[in-house]
């Protein structure tokens, strides 16, 4: 999808958390951004479990929203990838690919979510 491909190399920035159902499971790609002056936890207030600061609660409904918009909506638990700085983090595969894929660029920082 063309929207897809917009929101992950063209919308995301470096502090935003970006969400796919996990590898083999065609879905929506979703944003989770920081607030307009940019506060969120900060690392000694990190909770269990948490990436890049967001809160726990925000993770887990963009996780959902992006479980509920892929191929695995009707498995009661979809592995939701979550990867950090996705504006450096995602990119269109070299050579022909289809419009809407792109690939997680190797040691960027990334969890699986089970989306409840």
């Amino acid at each position: 999808m063309q929207a897809n491909e917009q929101i992950s190399l063209k919308m995301a920035q470096k502090d935003d958390l970006w969400f796919h159902a996990a590898q083999g499971i065609a879905g929506s790609h979703v944003l989770l951004r920081r607030s307009e002056n940019g506060t969120y936890l900060g690392p000694k207030d990190n909770q269990k479990g948490s990436i890049g600061g967001f809160i726990e609660e925000d993770v887990q409904f963009a996780a959902q929203v992006a479980s509920k918009y892929s191929k695995g909506q009707e498995g009661s638990k979809v592995p939701v990838l979550c990867v950090l700085n996705p504006q450096r983090a995602i990119r269109k595969p070299p050579g022909r690919s289809n419009v809407g894929t792109v690939t997680i660029i190797p040691g960027s920082t990334q969890k699986t979510v089970v989306a409840r």
